[in-house]
Parts: C-alpha cells; sequence; structure tokens
C-alpha cells in the first residue's frame, strides 16, 4: 500500500491533525491550531503522497487529546 498522508479537522475547522499512514507505519506526524485550511493541505502535497481528509465527530479526540495513531480514532468521518 502507498503511503497516504490523511488529515483530520475538527468541526469547527480551527484544529486538525495530520496522519502518516501505510502498511507498515500508522503516526500521527502534526497537530495544531488552524487558521489558514489551504496551507496544511499544501504542506501534505509537499510529502508527495496521496492525501484523504476527515473529520473528527467525537469532541473528546479534539484539541491536544488526539490519538498518535490514525487506526486508533473512535469517531471519524470521511469527507468529500
Amino acid at each position: 500500500m502507498e503511503p497516504t498522508i490523511k488529515i483530520v479537522d475538527s468541526p469547527s475547522g480551527d484544529w486538525a491533525v495530520m496522519y502518516w499512514h501505510s502498511n507498515i507505519s500508522d503516526r500521527k506526524i502534526w497537530e495544531g491550531n488552524i487558521y489558514e485550511p489551504n496551507s496544511i493541505c499544501s504542506l501534505a502535497e509537499c510529502l508527495g503522497h496521496p492525501v484523504e481528509f476527515y473529520e473528527f465527530t467525537d469532541e473528546d479526540e479534539i484539541d491536544g487529546c488526539t490519538p498518535d495513531k490514525f487506526a486508533n480514532i473512535k469517531g471519524i468521518r470521511r469527507v468529500t
């Protein structure tokens, strides 16, 4: 499986987490407040892998309490 960059936003759109996800690695590579959504997308695209977008649906996982692995997120939905 080719590595994928997965970006997970909070419902309010001001907090995001970026994950590096592949069959051999699943880890958080960035987390923080975002005020310009395009900047995080540009960073993800510079890594040279496909980017997928998601949104947290569990408020307890937002703002510094996000899981270290994408696979451990409890509440999530894909954004198209």
